[in-house]
């Protein structure tokens, strides 16, 4: 079986590829280099000699690449543009990002330290990454109405589920 993923793999990435040059082409070229750009993030986060999620630096990269690259990134080849809206709107997406690595770092935060993996949850302690956690969320919830579109506040309700998974994890929930 490891021959047939690594050819589902390389397809995946061929397509992939090819759909990034179709978007380059039609846009800007400069893609190109943002795509060659997150595939190195991407290997370079668990991978090489020295991992740089296993730095503390994992939750800075998921906000760049999953928020901020993510999100202005699409509204750019949808629009050909950059606005402040789309800014705005790639802070509660790269936050939230960052919320499950940091959730499940907190998970795994004691077996990390014995095995040498020194994420930021390893680094900041239990308590700390656990409000880090809560802050996150909290960051996503102020930064959605900065989009200036009015529809933005609609995600206030589900404010009391987020104040609720928060109260939880600050409680110590585990596993």
């Amino acid at each position: 079986k490891p021959d047939a993923v690594k050819k589902a793999a390389f397809l995946s990435f061929f397509i992939a590829s090819l759909a990034g040059l179709i978007l380059a082409s039609r846009t800007s070229w400069l893609l190109v280099a943002l795509g060659a750009l997150c595939i190195l993030a991407a290997w370079t986060y668990t991978g090489g000699p020295k991992p740089y999620g296993y730095q503390a630096l994992g939750e800075v990269s998921v906000f760049i690449f999953f928020g901020v690259v993510a999100t202005v990134g699409t509204f750019y080849v949808q629009t050909l543009q950059i606005t402040f809206a789309a800014w705005a709107a790639s802070i509660p997406m790269g936050a939230l990002s960052c919320a499950l690595l940091v959730i499940n770092n907190i998970r795994d935060r004691k077996r990390d330290s014995e095995v040498g993996k020194k994420t930021l949850a390893v680094r900041l302690g239990d308590k700390k990454s656990r409000h880090l956690f809560s802050a996150l969320l909290v960051l996503a919830y102020l930064a959605a109405p900065l989009t200036g579109n009015p529809l933005a506040l609609l995600t206030l309700a589900t404010a009391p589920q987020a104040l609720s998974l928060a109260r939880e994890v600050n409680a110590g929930a585990s596993g």
